[in-house]
């Protein structure tokens, strides 16, 4: 019985070893195959969202097949797929699965589809370039044949003269008015500092401070009072004698103020001239520009042609602008897809991984068990 132990139960271990490596090759191959994948398709994704990110839609146009195609022939699959593979920033995939139940089925993405859709945008988008290019160059015929009138170009550079003048002069009546802003603040703060030291005074002038001190003196030497009503007297004289400094700072705040009035005045006549200058200029422009709006009304033709090829490449444009973002949805879309099938074959090798290590572990365990077992059929 022993011996039928020792002889059959290693070939089965080997058996089972030799199965479980095979499924463990598998996993590996698989493992590698899909990480190139993914990295080819990454690099395919990639190359057509930058060239759109870019703004030079003629070299994206192709960039979404063309950098897919380089990515399978060997060149581009070295620089795009391993750029993008030391880039990717895996999520682990325990987060995004649950390895301890099956795993939904996500089929690849085909490249070739994704291509195909691609290069058919990229060929309307290259049509609606070429219908584009057709309109600029009427645009650009209509246009030259309007400048290409001397009374009409005669016409608007004496506008831009006239224009540029009155321009200058509205700087220069900003200029006056700030000025005469800061006067005014000045005026209001005289005023009020005029207004402060006039409260504390009952006279206008010195002369009339010193005509009372002298009508006090004599009322001093020449009637009889009290020591109280003298005591009083003299401080009310020498009250009037210190009113004299605040009745010399409102003279003083009073020239200030009519000097401000003055430089006013003169602003404001500036500010006049100034503004008849503008509006001798108006005039002029107004004369210009009814003698320019009668030229360009004989060349209406040409000119309601060019709206219309404005109106048209504006169209396009939006055309062309939609297209490209329904290109850059496909890849997008592309790219999402495929990170999900590369992250379904992270999950299923992973999966796989955690079977073998645990069936490695269960055979090692019966492995020591039948050596343990052996060694005791040994010593007996």
């Amino acid at each position: 019985m022993a011996d039928e132990e020792s002889s059959s139960t290693p070939a089965t271990a080997a058996a089972e070893e030799a199965e479980t490596t095979k499924v463990a090759g598998e996993a590996k191959a698989e493992d590698d195959g899909a990480a190139g994948a993914g990295d080819d398709a990454g690099a395919a994704a990639d190359a057509g969202a930058g060239d759109g990110a870019s703004g030079k839609e003629n070299a994206g146009g192709g960039g979404g097949g063309g950098g897919g195609s380089g990515g399978d022939k060997g060149g581009g699959d070295k620089k795009g797929g391993g750029g993008n593979r030391r880039e990717r920033d895996e999520t682990p995939i325990e987060e995004l699965y649950d390895l301890s139940q099956p795993i939904p089925h996500i089929p690849r993405p085909s490249k070739s589809d994704h291509e195909a859709e691609i290069n058919t945008i990229n060929t309307e988008i290259d049509a609606l370039k070429s219908e584009r290019d057709t309109l600029q160059t009427k645009v650009d015929a209509c246009m030259s044949s309007t400048k290409k009138n001397p009374a009409a170009e005669a016409e608007i550079t004496k506008l831009k003269t006239l224009r540029a003048a009155k321009s200058a002069l509205i700087g220069d009546k900003k200029t006056l008015r700030s000025r005469l802003e800061l006067l005014k603040k000045s005026a209001d703060r005289l005023q009020n500092e005029k207004k402060s030291a006039r409260s504390s005074v009952r006279h206008n002038t010195v002369e009339e401070i010193n005509a009372e001190i002298t009508e006090l003196h004599h009322r001093q030497e020449t009637t009889s009072m009290s020591l109280a009503d003298e005591k009083k007297l003299i401080k009310e004289i020498d009250t009037l004698e210190a009113s004299k400094k605040m009745v010399a700072e409102v003279k003083v705040k009073n020239d200030e103020l009519v000097t401000i009035k003055n430089e006013k005045g003169e602003i404001n006549a500036e500010l006049d001239v100034k503004s008849a200058e503008i509006a001798k200029i108006d005039a002029e422009i107004d004369i210009h520009t009814k003698i320019l709006d009668g030229i360009k009304s004989k060349e209406s033709g040409s000119r309601d042609q060019i709206t219309a090829l404005f109106a048209q490449k504006d169209e396009l444009r939006s055309q062309i602008t939609a297209k490209i973002g329904q290109r850059n949805a496909l890849r997008e879309q592309f790219r999402d897809d495929n990170n999900k099938w590369y992250n379904y074959q992270r999950a299923v090798r992973r999966q796989k991984q955690i079977k073998y290590e645990e069936e490695k572990a269960i055979r090692e365990a019966e492995r020591a068990e039948w050596i343990r077992k052996k060694e005791e059929e040994e010593l007996k």
